[in-house]
This record gives C-alpha cells, structure tokens and sequence, in this order.
C-alpha cells in the first residue's frame, strides 16, 4: 500500500499550490484549466493536504492576466470559506487537536 504523507501550506501561500494544467489560447479568449488541493486538515492558518487528491477547475477569460486574477480569486474564496467554516464549527474537515 503507497502510503503518501500530509504537506502543510500556509493560507497566506496558497498560489503555491495551483496548479496550472493546461492554458488554451481560443483567439479571443482563454481558457485555463487549474487545480488546488483538497483541504484535509487545518492547523491556525495552515491546511494540510496530499498532492494527489486535488480539486479540478477551468476559468474563461478575455486575457491570460484576466484568468490569473479570476483563479487566485475563486481560490482565495474558497479556502477563505472552509477555514471560516473549520473554525466555526460547520465542516466535516478536522481540527488538529493540540
């Protein structure tokens, strides 16, 4: 059995973690297919997860900045979200308990 460990990143670091799986210039806009990890643990400010359980995506947008903007963006919500909902008390994800 392949037994992968945890990674931790910072929340404030997350653009670290994207990653960018394929950039499609259609002429008049572009179409970026990205992924992001799932969140397995949180710790304060810090996420744990394993590279290979990611998170698909795909954004469209007039310029390559554009979509970059658009990526962090949607990202940023997200993991925003479940840290808010981890430390409220309203997400299956765990709590390290320290």
């Amino acid at each position: 059995m392949n037994q992968q460990s945890l990674s931790y990143c910072q929340l404030s670091e997350l653009n670290q973690v994207i990653k960018y799986e394929q950039v499609t210039d259609m002429g008049f806009s572009y179409q970026v297919q990205f992924s992001f990890p799932q969140i397995l643990l949180w710790e304060g400010d810090q996420f744990a997860y394993m590279e290979d359980l990611r998170v698909n995506d795909c954004v469209i947008a007039g310029t390559r900045s554009e979509a970059d903007d658009l990526i962090m963006n949607r990202v940023k919500d997200i993991f925003t979200w479940e840290h808010r909902k981890a430390y409220d008390g309203i997400t299956p994800v765990i709590q390290n308990p320290k």
